[in-house]
């Protein structure tokens, strides 16, 4: 089967998404791009405007993309290695490497004004939404893992009958689904005795799907387990459904329902899926419902949606979570997609529309426009514009040339700033003085006179 264009598309977001820095998806979206990135690194080079931003005014949103027309930033990742570098009219103004492998995380601030530092750790992560908002990434690594189990869950349901013959039971049948017409039944169902023995958990290892095994991180299953499948003619999965008791731990034990639709083929996959898990006992729920699809038409344009809904409650919490991405195209692909959080009566809302130009296998130009609401009102936009391209290679430098370690306070995020900030400022300084009058807006003139003298020397 052509495998569709979608996964690398999707990872192109991703990484702009990311690097832009402008949602809590940030912290999720980035530990998944490598799930997406089977043959090879990226590469991205954009700029960035500015359309809203809170408490800004016209005035002062056209001086920052005064200053903000002058600065490019550069995202690169390749294998454990991802970088962000940012110059100044093509002058370089500050890198950061970060290298994350089992053992450590380090990470190479090169400084263009004042040398090299290494330090452990991400300084990226300090910079990432806190608070409420990042209260979303559990609902984000979930769905992730849902995204990249559904192809393994497909083959897993095809295979089930076989890795327990003695349990499943085959019938004929007639039915008209809405994927397809199902001429086959397999009925399964694992007595409560062997479940408590651990049996689904060997079902799904002895499935050898990877994919799969963060299901059975802490996961126990009691009672009675039904499943039951629908095939095509062609031995196809159409329908699976599963009922039983499972938790987490220390967490309460859930009654688990899942509906799932399903269609393969050269020119179609489709999912629609429906999973709710009120608990046994109490009101606490974690349902979802989702639905997937992938369509390639005669001319070559492939298009794509997916979208769905979260509703979950907890103990101290009640949310709701959905999502749309419809996206369409060939050689030029555009779209929407809108991440919306309802918590205590208030939602807010991320818009990416994305507008982006094939040339070449693998490459892209264009732009990608963030919009983030709090209710109906926006407050902030962004647009990227620029260009995406494969990176083969990304390496760690020869050691010996470092200006010294960043460690203690000198590694915090107060240090760190000043000492990036004054990199960029540096840089910036330089700059024609009508483009810097967001930077001089609120400082005396003698005194901006004096920053401005000090600089060239």
């Amino acid at each position: 089967m052509k495998r569709p264009k979608w996964k690398r598309l999707i990872c192109i977001l991703c990484i702009l998404f990311v690097m832009a820095g402008t949602s809590a998806l940030a912290t999720t979206l980035q530990d998944a791009e490598s799930s997406f990135l089977s043959d090879g690194g990226m590469e991205a080079h954009f700029t960035l405007a500015v359309s809203a931003f809170p408490s800004f005014g016209k005035k002062r949103l056209e001086d920052l993309n005064l200053l903000l027309r002058h600065i490019s930033l550069h995202a690169v990742q390749s294998g454990s290695l991802r970088q962000l570098s940012v110059d100044v009219d093509g002058e370089d103004a500050f890198r950061l490497l970060t290298e994350e492998t089992v053992d450590q995380t380090r990470t190479l601030l090169d400084l263009a004004s004042s040398g090299r530092y290494v330090m452990e750790g991400d300084p990226l992560t300090l910079w990432r939404p806190s608070g409420e908002e990042t209260s979303i990434s559990g609902e984000t690594e979930e769905l992730l893992h849902i995204w990249q189990t559904l192809e393994a869950g497909v083959s897993f349901f095809s295979g089930l009958p076989g890795l327990c013959p003695e349990e499943a039971r085959i019938q004929k049948t007639n039915q008209k689904l809405r994927m397809g017409r199902a001429t086959q039944s397999v009925s399964i169902q694992l007595p409560s005795e062997t479940v408590k023995e651990g049996r689904v958990h060997e079902l799904i290892e002895a499935s050898a799907f990877p994919e799969l095994e963060w299901l059975l991180q802490g996961l126990s299953f009691r009672g009675k387990q039904k499943v039951q499948l629908l095939f095509d003619e062609e031995d196809r999965l159409l329908k699976a459904q599963y009922s039983g008791q499972a938790g987490r731990e220390e967490k309460p034990l859930r009654n688990v329902r899942l509906e799932w639709k399903c269609l393969r083929n050269e020119k179609e996959r489709k999912d629609e899926l429906t999973l709710r898990t009120p608990a046994v006992d109490g009101s606490e729920r974690n349902n979802w419902t989702m639905s997937r699809s992938w369509i390639q038409e005669e001319n070559g344009t492939e298009t794509f949606s997916f979208s769905g809904k979260v509703d979950r409650k907890g103990p101290d919490e009640k949310r709701v979570i959905e999502w749309d991405a419809q996206l369409s195209g060939a050689e030029t692909v555009t779209g929407r997609i809108v991440w919306s959080v309802t918590e205590n009566r208030e939602t807010r809302k991320t818009v990416l529309i994305p507008e982006l130009t094939a040339e070449g296998e693998g490459n892209y130009r264009g732009t990608l426009e963030i919009l983030q609401y709090s209710g109906k009102i926006l407050m902030t936009g962004i647009k990227l514009t620029g260009t995406v391209c494969d990176r083969t290679s990304l390496s760690w430098p020869a050691s010996g040339d470092e200006s010294g370690a960043l460690e203690g306070k000198d590694a915090e995020e107060p240090a760190l700033n000043r000492l990036i900030a004054g990199a960029l400022v540096q840089r910036l300084l330089a700059l024609p003085t009508e483009d810097l009058r967001f930077l001089s807006a609120e400082i005396p003139e003698a005194d901006w006179q004096q920053i401005l003298d000090a600089n060239k020397h």
